[in-house]
């Protein structure tokens, strides 16, 4: 009996080595492509003598017929512009270890940025963005909040906004969908009862299939990798922290 129970051990351990392998090795390939996209998105923009100082370094990319790749809030460029995409490969986690595991495994954060809702007398602006959370003491659930805090080091060290393609009207279909979500509990487990909770790339995720876009194209769990790897979605800001130095790269 013991030596049967040792061989299951064994099988379900090489099992399991076998599915996280398999896992690192994808999100490896993914954060090589994630970084060259970003490398190339860099490259275009235009360093702005003008309004970088001592600490900020802004580079402006052109590209024609776009809306902004962020929201102004007084002199503050806040990252994101409706619809798009916010994410960060990185987000801490209080133990360094599963900061690290979480981070290359899964990547950090993702949420969607926000216009005025255009549904009802909802408290939504363009300085919001929908995202469910886990992390939080208070209530872990899909909400409304305000995104300045994606610039806040204690939480990201970088992160990058996304577009796709889509009509104005779709984009208002998608935060529909995303409305649609809130209050949503937190799904720990990543697999059960997906309809009724979500986590943040999941909640993504599912927002922008409603409207075609497929950003689970392995088809296992909706890591914040897949959605940032997406081939139908393009880079419209950027910025990272170095050296105590901040660097915006963003479309204007």
């Amino acid at each position: 009996m013991r030596k049967i129970l040792k061989y299951v051990l064994i099988i379900i351990s090489s099992i399991l080595i076998f599915i996280l392998s398999g896992f690192a090795i994808n999100a490896g390939t993914e954060q090589v492509i994630i970084n060259s996209k970003i490398s190339s998105f860099k490259k275009l923009g235009v360093y702005q003598e003008d309004i970088s100082t001592n600490l900020v370094k802004y580079y402006k990319v052109t590209m024609d017929g776009e809306r902004p790749g962020y929201t102004m809030s007084g002199t503050y460029m806040m990252p994101g512009n409706y619809g798009d995409i916010i994410a960060s490969g990185d987000t801490f986690v209080v133990n360094e270890l599963l900061s690290f595991l979480k981070n290359f495994n899964v990547g950090g954060h993702v949420a969607i940025v926000t216009d005025y809702y255009r549904d009802n007398d909802s408290t939504i602006s363009i300085y919001d963005s929908i995202e469910a959370t886990g992390m939080e003491l208070d209530e872990n659930v899909a909400k409304v909040t305000n995104r300045s805090y994606w610039n806040d080091l204690d939480y990201f060290n970088s992160c990058v906004c996304y577009r796709t393609h889509l009509s104005e009207e779709k984009l208002d279909e998608a935060l529909s969908v995303a409305s649609g979500h809130l209050r949503d509990p937190y799904n720990y487990s990543f697999t059960f009862d997906t309809k009724n909770k979500s986590y943040c790339s999941d909640l993504i995720s599912k927002t922008f299939d409603y409207v075609g876009i497929n950003l689970n194209r392995d088809g296992y769990w909706t890591t914040v990798w897949d959605v940032m790897v997406c081939p139908d979605l393009y880079i419209t800001y950027y910025h990272y922290t170095e050296g105590g130095i901040k660097y915006i790269y963003y479309v204007g």
